[in-house]
């Protein structure tokens, strides 16, 4: 997520994730996922690597209609179909590509064909297709074209979506999960807080809500933050410092994963992610 404005209801979409899932995807092995919709990758990237299931929320309804359109996409057209209709300038959203699937598609997916006719790339968050042509790597199930199909054999008939914003999103989970996947949300809330306040009043109204009302019997964790080295580190000191106040609370463990970042131009400087881990004691 790059601006404000995209985290509201009728913001610009993310076509493809700006985040290293490819390294981080094998979190997802086996465990039940909540996680942002956005572009729908980390959904995919979960079930490629053999989530039991994936639920999405997202308080843009238009990245649940980006969701459905690649998702009846990689059911349906062949990978290089695919890479031309997202990646290609010639091919970019090419109606040619998307024609013999058309009567397929989802309400929503069709809706957001129309728009895109109307509007063109002032639906997205950045310019398309060029700003994503050198990532394709990063995202698991385009890597290559067996990682494609294996995904097409793997998706489920649906998805389920929650329309919700992060703070309403503990009172609407009707499942229990072993993992929470937040992104970069945080960055979007209490922004007129200083840092300390805004994990501290995030942890309270949103990750220990998220730990009750969403994780399972066994706990679990909350991937709440994505940082890329680029803008992360300067913010970690303070991090560090309110993980160690928080894991004076009952049953919390605050951590930092690192995973090779997306900046080829800033060399050993990993990404990072933070998180909780909750544990419940019975």
């Amino acid at each position: 997520m790059s601006t404000q404005k995209c985290c509201t209801q009728n913001g610009p979409v993310y076509l493809f994730s700006n985040e290293h899932v490819a390294k981080f995807a094998n979190s997802f092995s086996d465990r039940r996922i909540l996680s942002v919709c956005s572009s729908g990758d980390h959904a995919f990237s979960a079930y490629l690597a053999g989530a039991k299931f994936v639920d999405v929320f997202d308080i843009n309804l238009m990245q649940k209609s980006v969701m459905e359109l690649k998702k009846t996409m990689i059911q349906n057209v062949s990978y290089e179909d695919f890479l031309d209709f997202f990646f290609d300038y010639k091919n970019f959203f090419n109606p040619q590509i998307i024609k013999p699937i058309k009567n397929k598609l989802s309400e929503s997916a069709t809706e957001f064909l129309s728009l895109y006719e109307k509007y063109g790339s002032f639906l997205f968050t950045c310019d398309y297709p060029k700003v994503h042509e050198c990532n394709k790597d990063f995202i698991t199930y385009l890597k290559t074209p067996s990682d494609y199909y294996a995904l097409r054999d793997k998706l489920p008939e649906n998805i389920s979506f929650l329309h919700t914003d992060l703070e309403f999103l503990p009172n609407i989970c009707q499942r229990k999960y072993d993992l929470v996947y937040l992104s970069n949300i945080f960055d979007y809330v209490y922004r007129n807080e200083t840092i300390r306040n805004a994990y501290q009043l995030f942890y309270f109204f949103v990750l220990n809500r998220l730990a009750k009302n969403a994780l399972g019997p066994d706990g679990g964790d909350i991937y709440f933050r994505y940082l890329w080295n680029a803008d992360g580190l300067d913010v970690l000191g303070n991090y560090c410092e309110y993980a160690r106040y928080c894991e004076n609370l009952d049953r919390q463990q605050f951590k930092v994963k690192e995973i090779d970042s997306m900046f080829n131009d800033v060399p050993g400087k990993p990404d990072l992610i933070l998180f909780m881990r909750h544990q419940n004691y019975r």
